[in-house]
């Protein structure tokens, strides 16, 4: 018997490799220039007393790092200063 789940994954699987193949999608390296930045947000949400999810902070390093913006629903990037972040298409320059 097939789940919802088992049935919808070759569409889920279909639309994620779309995106990564999209023109707007950038992979980047993490490498001691990210961790150097990672340090830095770390101690800028420490002295705010603001602490995000660690995989976020990653997220928020590697785009600072590179000049990148964030896409997403999760308000918490709104606390780091410099990092362009949102969910409506009109926040980023495109």
């Amino acid at each position: 018997m097939d789940l919802p789940r088992d049935r919808e994954k070759p569409s889920i699987d279909r639309s994620l490799r779309r995106f990564l193949e999209s023109k707007r999608v950038r992979f980047v390296s993490v490498n001691q220039g990210t961790a150097e930045q990672y340090a830095l947000v770390y101690r800028m949400l420490r002295s705010k007393g603001r602490p995000i999810p660690t995989n976020d902070m990653w997220v928020a390093a590697s785009a600072l790092q590179h000049g990148l913006a964030v896409f997403t629903y999760d308000s918490h990037f709104e606390v780091l200063d410099g990092l362009i972040s949102g969910n409506q298409l009109s926040i980023f320059e495109l």
